[in-house]
């Protein structure tokens, strides 16, 4: 086969790749090099940490401190990326990155830092795991560490927190294999970003914040997959006449080969919130922090809870008219889809919206 041949073959696989089911990657490439599709242990790495970053994956961090017995989900974040060949340091830190070579390939493996528990993370995309955790201390003490670290905690999850924090409680709940398969730990981390020490993040070089939430269901083992991301982005302008904006993405993609190979992709950009609290270059008071932060969370959690609310109208109206006028023309699987039995909200309040009246069925 030339080498023609080979770029066509791993082309073609890399558009699967893109359109498979959540969680799927690694077992569509393997198959692929199964069958000889001359492509490398390499590429098939590759493709599968484009897959994993694709849907801001989460992956479980197990005894990530000598005190912790729990797990917590770590977010796969593309733009928390440190490549690593060498030894590199993080802006605004006292800690240097070591580079983890893949022991199967030798592959230097990137880490992806999480600034709320103070950890970089290797993850081997041929195992869906992690391989390699490394504690740094995160030393600043600016204004606009100070509204990450406030976003941050307005944001926590208490349930998935929990075991972590509280290992000795009395509502401490301890996880096992079988919990992990079922995930009756919820699936989902949002974490938030700032541009001193991911500088990528700065948009025109002006200091910023990136959330960035993500909730699955992860049932790597089964026909049925679902995940949902979102981020929201916000700039603090050096003009004090200029207001505040989060701009903000969300992507939801749930899939069910049991019944018909069926997908629902669905996604919005370009949403923008804006804020009536403003900073004067970031100085401000501690009453300014607790009103902007509040607002900030509330406007953002008030558009994902609108997303789903016309996500469910898109449904019914694919279901009602769509649907309806296809198996007129072909045979359509008539098996009810389902998707709300595989699908887990980025938070409880919106389980109450997906749940009504979303199957495919008429």
């Amino acid at each position: 086969m030339n080498t023609k041949d080979k770029i066509s073959n791993l082309d073609l696989v890399r558009n699967l790749v893109e359109n498979i089911a959540p969680g799927s990657a690694f077992s569509v490439v393997s198959h692929c090099v199964d069958l000889n599709a001359n492509i490398s242990t390499a590429q098939l790495e590759s493709l599968v940490q484009e897959h994993i970053e694709k849907y801001s994956f989460l992956v479980p961090l197990v005894n990530f401190t000598t005190e912790s017995q729990g797990l917590i989900w770590g977010l796969v974040w593309k733009d928390a990326k440190f490549p690593l060949t060498k030894l590199v340091s993080i802006p605004n830190t006292s800690s240097l990155l070591s580079n983890y070579n893949s022991i199967s390939n030798n592959l230097t493996l990137p880490k992806y830092i999480d600034p709320t528990l103070g950890i970089a993370f290797t993850i081997q995309p041929s195992v869906m795991g992690v391989v390699d955790i490394e504690k740094f201390e995160i030393k600043q003490t600016s204004n606009l560490a100070k509204i990450r670290i406030a976003l941050d905690s307005k944001f926590e999850d208490p349930v998935v927190w929990n075991f972590i924090n509280n290992p000795g409680s009395d509502n401490y709940i301890p996880l096992t294999g079988e919990d992990y398969c079922k995930f009756n730990v919820p699936a989902r981390r949002t974490v938030v970003f700032d541009s001193e020490v991911l500088p990528k993040i700065s948009k025109d070089n002006l200091q910023s914040l990136v959330i960035v939430r993500s909730a699955m269901n992860l049932k790597l083992s089964s026909l049925k997959s679902g995940s949902w991301h979102s981020e929201w982005v916000i700039s603090f302008p050096s003009d004090e006449s200029q207001g505040l904006n989060w701009i903000g993405k969300i992507f939801i993609h749930s899939f069910c080969g049991e019944q018909g190979n069926s997908h629902l992709v669905y996604s919005r950009e370009n949403i923008y919130i804006k804020l009536e609290q403003n900073f004067k270059k970031l100085n401000f008071s501690d009453e300014d922090l607790k009103n902007f932060v509040e607002e900030s969370v509330s406007k953002i959690n008030e558009a994902e809870n609108n997303f789903h609310i016309s996500l469910k109208l898109e449904v019914n109206k694919f279901r009602d008219e769509s649907l309806t006028k296809l198996r007129r023309i072909v045979p359509v699987n008539k098996v009810p889809f389902d998707w709300t039995k595989f699908y887990t909200s980025i938070k409880d309040p919106l389980s109450d919206v997906i749940s009504i009246s979303t199957s495919f069925n008429k």
